[in-house]
């Protein structure tokens, strides 16, 4: 009986091998493709990069940390090292928004002008001009999510300003009263794109009205709602709102990069906020799109379609398509994003912490998710 067992034993661990070993040879391929990536000495230096690879159907799961923390101290990255999640963080805004909805406590199809009316600085009547009209008061919330207010952007719609502002005071601790009177100094409610409803135009301005809707209707701030309705509940122990609440965890950030600029040992980047703030690894936004798409921060399935939508971009959340196959997730200004596969429960997040890459993230993406079992 002893004997049959040992046999059985072995045939079991050459099987187990056997299985191991499609795998192994995936994650030396995803290493050989990111290693090749990392470049400390070039004029847009790719310092560091992180990712987090997983497939709920074969098994399959993979982490990776490549590179330094920073070009100063040669500390080698690794995956428990957080990163800015930039827009990324527009997901977490829009859930706190939606779960508001489930509750009743927001209409989406109401103008967001009735939640903000006690707040002076955002100036409702001046907020969008268009056609020598003003239609701050007829934005709807469920418009602002899906970035089809027509509203300006405030980073990108004049970003050469904008980082002249920046670069000013580096070190600026801003408030979002301070977004909104830069909103206005640089003009930007005359540069409104279209009238709400009437078109697609990425707005960070818009998240802004946004997470400050969240906290009119919950009476708390933004990072203490995404704590308590979000971080927590999925167990995401690395994730922080950068400048509002401290690190939760040990490790530091890789820093990152614009072109040659280390912006995370020279910026302050708290004029992020609600359309970019949070903090995270690479694990904590798998967590989140898992959490996510498996029902744990909606009571009702149908506020997750409805957050999906039908088109590239939904509710604070978009629709990519990769090797001809639709993933869900978002992605962030310092080279970050995180995509999920709802079928395969396939979860891939990157992130590369430079702006100015030399190569196609795309590219690398796709490259990334042929080599899954």
């Amino acid at each position: 009986m002893y004997r049959y067992y040992v046999i059985a034993w072995m045939l079991f661990f050459q099987i187990s091998l056997k299985a191991q070993e499609p795998f192994s040879k995936i994650s030396d391929s995803i290493e050989l493709r990111l290693q090749q990536l990392i470049d400390t000495t070039g004029a847009a230096p790719v310092v560091n990069i992180l990712c987090d690879l997983s497939d709920m159907k074969s098994g399959f799961e993979y982490q990776g940390a490549f590179g330094y923390v920073d070009l100063a101290y040669g500390l080698p990255a690794t995956t428990s090292h957080t990163f800015k999640t930039a827009s990324i963080t527009k997901m977490f805004t829009a859930v706190a928004v939606l779960q508001l909805a489930e509750k009743g406590v927001v209409d989406l199809d109401e103008p967001i002008a009735g939640y903000l009316e006690d707040l002076e600085f955002v100036k409702i009547d001046s907020l969008h001009q268009f056609n020598g009209r003003s239609f701050g008061k007829e934005i709807t919330v469920r418009e602002l999510l899906g970035h089809r207010s027509g509203l300006a952007d405030l980073f990108t719609d004049k970003e050469a300003e904008f980082f002249e502002v920046i670069m000013d005071d580096p070190q600026y601790q801003w408030s979002v009263e301070d977004l909104f009177t830069l909103y206005y100094r640089m003009q930007l409610p005359k540069a409104a794109k279209f009238a709400p409803g009437e078109g697609y135009a990425y707005s960070d301005t818009g998240y802004f009205l946004l997470g400050l809707l969240v906290e009119a209707k919950t009476g708390r701030s933004l990072p203490e709602v995404f704590r308590d309705k979000i971080l927590d509940p999925l167990e995401m122990k690395q994730t922080y709102f950068e400048y509002y609440e401290a690190n939760p965890g040990v490790n530091p950030q890789v820093h990152a990069f614009v072109g040659d600029i280390d912006a995370t040992a020279l910026i302050n980047t708290s004029f992020d906020w609600a359309g970019g703030g949070l903090v995270s690894t690479t694990n904590d936004l798998s967590l989140f799109m898992q959490g996510l798409f498996s029902g744990k921060l909606f009571r009702n399935p149908a506020t997750l379609e409805e957050m999906c939508g039908d088109g590239d971009y939904g509710l604070g959340i978009g629709r990519f398509q990769l090797n001809d196959t639709v993933y869900y997730g978002h992605t962030g200004y310092w080279g970050s994003g995180v995509f999920y596969h709802p079928d395969s429960g396939r979860t891939l997040c990157l992130s590369v912490n430079q702006t100015e890459v030399g190569f196609s993230m795309r590219e690398l993406l796709e490259n990334l998710l042929l080599l899954f079992p």
